[in-house]
């Protein structure tokens, strides 16, 4: 079975279990969907389970905007102030960085965990699915070669893709980035970010693609045929975008 994992944003506690309530189930891949750092309980106890599980999977890392800032703020100095703001201060801390510049990053975040960052891929498709951290910028979504496109179509997107009423190339959109009260699928995506860093009691997510069902890090299993696609849960955290992105 493949499970997508929602955005995990440091929380590993909820990790642990969910990964606990998932491997009830014959695991043979394990796609993760982005923003699995920052803000919250400890992200490098987080990239440190991550690498485990890899030696134990097949794992996908895809890009989120959270991994996105951290590799343009260690390459170039950029992204400063999201780092700053958007729970990044968290992570320095989790990783023993004092100030945050890039050679400290470079040093004690990039070097330990190198294969996770050089692993993260701007989108998987497996079968009926583009997983992508959040969605596609819907301007995109005729093109043929998504491959071409670039990694900021797919990790800055929010309303327009949101609202967006169709499928891509044939597929449905697995995505995170916003977090919902509750998993939200309209019949052209799946949202699974429920929002696990912002409460106690939110519940990391996962969606398993091939027999359609969600579980969830409290053990909650649901299936995806019994969702009302007519009914959008609250949207409970936007996440954080930066300049010229909605």
């Amino acid at each position: 079975m493949k499970f997508v994992v929602g955005d995990i944003h440091g929380e590993v506690t909820k990790l642990k279990r969910l990964v606990n309530n998932i491997e009830r189930y014959p695991v043979d891949r394990l796609i993760f969907i982005g923003d699995c750092l920052d803000k919250g309980e400890n992200s490098k106890e987080t990239l440190k389970l991550l690498n485990e599980l890899s030696g134990k999977y097949q794992c996908d890392f895809v890009l989120g905007d959270h991994e996105y800032t951290w590799l343009k703020f260690i390459n170039s100095g950029e992204y400063r102030e999201f780092i700053s703001i958007y729970g990044g201060k968290v992570t320095a801390e989790n990783f023993g960085i004092s100030e945050l510049n890039p050679q400290q990053a470079y040093k004690k975040l990039y070097l330990p965990f190198k294969d996770f960052f050089d692993r993260l891929k701007k989108f998987v498709i497996i079968d009926n699915y583009i997983i992508s951290h959040s969605g596609i910028n819907p301007i995109f979504a005729d093109k043929s070669d998504l491959e071409q496109l670039n990694e900021k179509e797919f990790i800055f997107q929010r309303n327009s893709f949101i609202e967006m009423k169709r499928l891509v190339g044939g597929k449905r959109f697995v995505f995170g980035h916003t977090a919902f009260s509750d998993p939200w699928y309209d019949g052209y995506k799946i949202a699974i970010d429920t929002g696990a860093v912002y409460s106690k009691t939110a519940s990391l997510t996962a969606f398993e693609i091939e027999k359609e069902f969600f579980i969830d890090s409290s053990g909650l299993r649901r299936n995806l045929v019994d969702f009302d696609i007519s009914v959008r849960p609250d949207i409970i955290h936007k996440g954080e975008d930066v300049k010229n992105k909605e």
